[in-house]
């Protein structure tokens, strides 16, 4: 991971994370399942409208829009799941 790389790098950092804003954010978030050496990860607004999009996506498929909604609730179900320290800011 290059994450690695910086520490070696940068003898004098002590903590280390990530910063994405929208595409950057689920870029980041992406790059977690990777598991690499970091201490904190922000991912700032990631796609706002992320679900508005999706929603349309399943209309214009022709698919039936409670598809939409299970696989809503599966994702945040596997979040809650597998999120470990991972804490929201709302602000």
């Amino acid at each position: 991971m290059p994450y690695r790389r910086y520490r070696s790098r940068y003898e004098r950092i002590d903590v280390l994370g990530p910063y994405g804003e929208s595409l950057g954010a689920a870029t980041t978030i992406t790059t977690l399942k990777y598991k690499p050496e970091v201490d904190f990860v922000v991912a700032d607004c990631g796609f706002q409208i992320l679900k508005m999009f999706l929603r349309t996506g399943y209309k214009s498929a022709g698919l039936p829009e409670f598809l939409f909604d299970i696989a809503d609730f599966m994702g945040k179900l596997h979040i809650i799941i597998h999120s470990g320290k991972c804490v929201q800011l709302n602000h």
